[in-house]
């Protein structure tokens, strides 16, 4: 998802690595490329982002700084490598302007992309392998609004700026393309309410509190709508 980003800012000629058949500038961007790689110890050594400043940089957060001018810079960069080794490990991609509530679970978390302009409510669940993206045809405000309580099942689409109501169940499997209205259940590819869309079956519980996948689907005929 991220890259790593070069950072290095001297403008001095090449001078002679700790290795005679690598240049400086070729030793840092190989210490740099280590420096990005996922790391499993509490702590990991790293080239200074300063030439002047030499520091231990710790998995979750900066430590003894020395230089208040560096502090600032520094944070920017250790925050872009934290994001990029997350998406990596756990292949999860939520876009920092994406808005999501609290009480959120995410279960699994795996293969999860949240597009820039989503907006997720509060209390929701979120199995694996779900995208909440755009259609590609718009540009601006153009992913999903997620209402509160909503189950999404596994493996599920919901693309453009549509809204998901609140207390609404997402099938696993499903492609969302139109708003699905609250405390009702949608299911397949393109995703249909259950019961039909003039008279769809409302259900009577939160599905991100009861995580039940089977309510009111007791046919097989009930995907086909």
């Amino acid at each position: 998802m991220a890259a790593c980003i070069d950072t290095s800012r001297t403008t001095e000629p090449s001078q002679i690595s700790q290795r005679p058949n690598r240049s400086q500038p070729d030793e840092n961007h190989y210490k740099f490329a280590n420096f990005c790689r996922p790391t499993f110890p509490d702590h990991v050594s790293t080239i200074p982002f300063n030439k002047n400043h030499t520091k231990n940089i710790h998995t979750r957060k900066l430590v003894d700084f020395s230089f208040e001018e560096e502090e600032e810079a520094d944070a920017f960069w250790l925050n872009m490598k934290e994001e990029a080794r997350a998406s990596e490990v756990f292949a999860v991609d939520i876009h920092p302007g994406a808005k999501i509530g609290s009480g959120i679970l995410f279960d699994h978390a795996t293969g999860v992309v949240v597009g820039e302009t989503a907006v997720i409510g509060n209390n929701v669940s979120i199995l694996h392998n779900v995208t909440l993206g755009g259609t590609g045809k718009a540009s601006g405000d153009r992913h999903p609004k997620i209402g509160n309580g909503v189950l999404i099942g596994a493996g599920t689409c919901i693309l453009g700026n549509i809204k998901i109501g609140d207390g609404a169940k997402i099938g696993a499997g499903s492609v969302v393309l139109k708003e699905v209205p609250p405390r009702t259940t949608a299911v397949g590819n393109p995703a249909r309410l259950v019961g039909g869309r003039d008279n769809p079956v409302k259900l009577d519980k939160i599905p991100s509190f009861t995580m039940d996948h089977t309510s009111h689907i007791s046919e097989w005929s009930d995907y086909v709508i």
